[in-house]
């Protein structure tokens, strides 16, 4: 189910009531847009964008962070009890552009225009040597936004902005004819952009609090086939990870990992970044595997 969403321009109001509700006791004093709480104004609130900070206990955030301490709420179930409350149902918009970044590069444009015409020119995927490749990887399991073209497996890669998914490029795995790994020097190619952006494997409309996060599409399907309701991205390499765009309200974060060095590596390094910002945890592949595909497989080839 989508998680519903507070409109942009109702959430300075919105937030103002919240924060009168929690503090209904307290002095409030107003110097323009910001609202200072308590006797000795220890507490700041900016009502337009609903930033506030706490000078006693150190903590800050938006009002979603306000809420869910205040309630003993996760941030994931702060947004969607807020959301269930005053949000719409909106659906997700997805776009074929790319966001603004400020202190990030900006994306090239002609090279998101030819991925888009890649994907124009795709297929859907049943009946063709990409549903064969992957179903001779053990994988059932195939999200509709997996196409074909050209005797590739095309997959697109997005990123999230406010409540729209940005198309910003997409992957190709090229294949032979019995739906196997082509013999060429490059298999998987990137056309279009994929820093900061990541495989949805599973529907982000249905995106929780917790997301796994696995290096590989392959390695992602495996996992969601075998763990029914899990929400799964997947970043394409273990370089990208540090730089994958997540949504604000995701607070636990499960890292897929191979068994080799480079996804240690990768997968550390996140972790000593964000582990004040998020829960996170390791999985590995049973000793002896490579990665969550080569599990599954032993298993559909009944080894």
């Amino acid at each position: 189910m989508m998680m519903k969403q507070i409109p942009t321009h109702d959430l300075s109001r919105i937030g103002l009531d919240i924060v009168n509700d929690i503090f209904a006791s307290e002095v409030k004093t107003q110097y323009g847009d910001s609202l200072r709480i308590r006797k000795n104004s220890s507490f700041s609130y900016d009502i337009p964008t609903t930033l506030w900070k706490d000078f006693v206990s150190g903590d800050g955030g938006n009002i979603y962070h306000l809420y869910a301490k205040n309630k003993n709420l996760t941030l994931g179930e702060s947004y969607r009890e807020l959301g269930e409350k005053y949000g719409t149902d909106e659906p997700i918009k997805v776009r074929h552009d790319v966001p603004s970044y400020q202190k990030k590069p900006e994306y090239n444009q002609a090279s998101i225009e030819k991925a888009q015409d890649i994907w124009t020119k795709a297929e859907p995927i049943i009946g063709t040597v990409a549903e064969t490749y992957l179903n001779k990887r053990g994988i059932s399991y195939i999200p509709n936004t997996f196409k074909f073209w050209n005797n590739r497996l095309v997959v697109p890669i997005h990123t999230v902005r406010n409540n729209e998914l940005f198309q910003i490029g997409i992957q190709t795995t090229q294949l032979d004819d019995e739906g196997n790994k082509a013999k060429v020097d490059v298999v998987k190619r990137i056309y279009g952009h994929s820093r900061g952006g990541s495989v949805h494997l599973t529907d982000y409309s249905e995106l929780s609090d917790c997301v796994v996060l696995v290096e590989g599409n392959e390695d992602g399907l495996s996992l969601v086939q075998n763990n029914e309701g899990i929400s799964c991205w997947a970043y394409l390499g273990a370089t990208n990870l540090k730089n994958i765009d997540l949504p604000p309200y995701i607070s636990e974060i499960i890292l897929a990992r191979d068994n080799d060095t480079a996804s240690e590596t990768a997968t550390t390094e996140f972790y000593n970044k964000y582990k004040n910002n998020y829960s996170i945890c390791f999985v590995n592949p049973t000793e002896g595997y490579k990665d969550f595909n080569e599990m599954l497989m032993e298993v559909s080839n009944g080894r």
